[in-house]
C-alpha cells in the first residue's frame, strides 16, 4: 500500500477531472484545485473527441467506461489519402483483431460524464476559484491564492499532480525545461450533418494547403477538422458555404449529401515538449506534460496514459526512478516519447509542401496502403495497444 494518502490535483479540465476520479477510485484522498469552477462552466462543446482502444481499457479499469460507452461511436475504419495522388490507406479494426480503432464521443458529453463521476466521490474535496501558489514539500503544505488575493493553506498534502495545461504553474514549480513549437498552422473545427447514417468510417484527406479529417460524431453527424497553413482561412472560415464546398471537393459524398454545417472553434496550433521526470512529490499529466499536433488525435489519450502510469507508480510504493523490467525497446515503442515522435512526423508530412516531403509522404501512403504489416504497425501506435500489452 502506498505511503501517499492525500493528493492535490491542480486543474479542472478533462484531464484533471479524469485524474481526480481515477485516483479517488484507488482510495486516495483528493483535493481538486482550479481557478474556475467546472460546475459553472457552460458546456456547449459539440466537437468529437476520439478515445483510443488503450484509453478504453484504462477507463474500464477504473469503472468509467460503462458510463461513457452509451454516448460513444466505434470507429472501425480510417481512410487516409491525398487529393489527386494514387493510393489510399484503409486502417481496419479487424486487421488488429479489435472491435474498433477508437471511440468518438462529443466533448460536452465526455465532460459531463466525468464531472458527475467526480462529484459522486466522497473522498474528493473541491477547492474551486483558487490558484496554485506553492507547495512546501518539507512541511507538506499546499498554498492557494483566493480571488481576493488572500492565501489558504492546506496541510498534510503528500503529493501534487499538475493537470493545469500548457502554461503549467506546477511544471514551473518543478523547474522543468519546456520548448514551445509553432506549427505555423491554424485549425478550424465544426460539425456537418449528412443524409446517410454513419458506418464507423473516419476520413483523413491531405491537400495542397493542409489536411481535413471527418470523424463520426452521431448517427448523421460528423466533426470536421481542417488543419491548414497559417492565414489560409483568414476570414474564410466564417463562410459556411465555402467550407462546405471545400469538404465536397476533397471528400465527395461518401456519407450522402451534406445538409448543414456549423463552425465551433478556430485556433492556431502550438505544441510543447517538456524535459520531463517524475519528482518524489510531483507529477504532470496531459498538456502540462507536453502537447502534440492534433492530427493524430492523441492529446487526451496520452493524458489518460499519463494517469494510468501515475497510478501504477503510486500504488507500487517505489520511488519514481526505479526502472521497469520491460525491455528498453518495448518501453520505447509503448512510451509517450514514441507517440510524440510519430505525431511530429505526421505533422511534418501533412504540413510541409516541399519536393522531399511530398515524395516521402506519397511513398509512405503507397507503402502502407499495400503492406498489411505496416498498417498493423501504424495502427498499433494509433490505438495505443502496445502500451496496454506492456
Amino acid at each position: 500500500m502506498s505511503s501517499i494518502k492525500k493528493i492535490a490535483v491542480i486543474g479542472g479540465g478533462i484531464s484533471g477531472l479524469l485524474c481526480c476520479y481515477a485516483l479517488a477510485v484507488k482510495g486516495f484522498e483528493i483535493i481538486l484545485v482550479d481557478n474556475e469552477d467546472f460546475r459553472d462552466i457552460p458546456t456547449n462543446d459539440q466537437r468529437a473527441i476520439v478515445l483510443s482502444e488503450a484509453s478504453k481499457i484504462i477507463l474500464q479499469s477504473i469503472g468509467l467506461w460503462q458510463k461513457i460507452q452509451p454516448f460513444s461511436i466505434p470507429i472501425k475504419e480510417v481512410w487516409v489519402s491525398e487529393k489527386k495522388v494514387f493510393g489510399r490507406i484503409k486502417f481496419n479494426a479487424n486487421e488488429l483483431g479489435l472491435g474498433a480503432l477508437g471511440w468518438s464521443i462529443c466533448a460536452q458529453d465526455l465532460f459531463m460524464i466525468i464531472s458527475k463521476a467526480v462529484l459522486e466521490k466522497p473522498n474528493v474535496v473541491l477547492k474551486m476559484k483558487r490558484l496554485f501558489e506553492d507547495f512546501r514539500t518539507s512541511e507538506n503544505i499546499l498554498s492557494l491564492e483566493l480571488v481576493d488575493g488572500s492565501t489558504e493553506q492546506v496541510k498534510n498534502v503528500d503529493f501534487i499532480v499538475g493537470a493545469d495545461g500548457f502554461d503549467s504553474k506546477v511544471r514551473r514549480k518543478m523547474r522543468l525545461h519546456v520548448t514551445r513549437k509553432d506549427y505555423n498552422q491554424d485549425a478550424v473545427v465544426g460539425n456537418v450533418v449528412t443524409t446517410v447514417k454513419n458506418t464507423g468510417v473516419a476520413i483523413q484527406k491531405i491537400f495542397q494547403h493542409g489536411s481535413l479529417a471527418l470523424i463520426p460524431s452521431g448517427d448523421y453527424h460528423y466533426t470536421f477538422i481542417f488543419i491548414v497553413k497559417k492565414g489560409f482561412f483568414k476570414n474564410y472560415y466564417k463562410n459556411k458555404k465555402a467550407l462546405l464546398d471545400l469538404i465536397i471537393e476533397l471528400c465527395g459524398f461518401p456519407f450522402g449529401r451534406y445538409c448543414s454545417l456549423e463552425v465551433c472553434h478556430d485556433y492556431s496550433l502550438f505544441g510543447s515538449k517538456v524535459f520531463y521526470r517524475h519528482l518524489k512529490k510531483f507529477a504532470l499529466v496531459g498538456n502540462s506534460r507536453g502537447t502534440i499536433h492534433p492530427s493524430t488525435a492523441q492529446g487526451l489519450n496520452l493524458g489518460i496514459r499519463d494517469i494510468d502510469e501515475l497510478i501504477s507508480l503510486l500504488n507500487s510504493d517505489e520511488n519514481f526512478y526505479n526502472k521497469s523490467k520491460v525491455s528498453k525497446s518495448k518501453q520505447f515503442l509503448s512510451s509517450r516519447k514514441s507517440t510524440e515522435i510519430f505525431a511530429d512526423l505526421v505533422a511534418l508530412f501533412y504540413g510541409e509542401r516541399y519536393l522531399t516531403t511530398n515524395f516521402i509522404r506519397r511513398v509512405t501512403i503507397a507503402a502502407v496502403a499495400t503492406s498489411r504489416k505496416l498498417r498493423k504497425q501504424f495502427g498499433r501506435i494509433g490505438t495505443g495497444i502496445d502500451y496496454i500489452a506492456r
